[in-house]
């Protein structure tokens, strides 16, 4: 992430839900499962401003 990299990875739903509730956080990742990977990264791939935005987010919260 302090490098800008997009990361992808499987967050559980009640994680993610305590992370951003309880410890009032945003983690900028992108979410996907076996069966969801392909289009994750198709929009990804065809959407170069979702992946800057997400670049600069992960720069943030990896500084922090």
């Amino acid at each position: 992430m302090a490098l800008g990299i997009p990361v992808i990875i499987y967050i559980n739903p009640d994680v993610e839900t305590y992370i951003k509730e309880e410890l009032d956080r945003d983690i900028p990742v992108v979410s996907a499962i076996l069966h969801t990977i392909y289009e994750v990264l198709k929009d990804l791939v065809s959407n170069h401003q979702k992946i800057q935005e997400l670049q600069k987010r992960a720069r943030k919260y990896a500084e922090k």
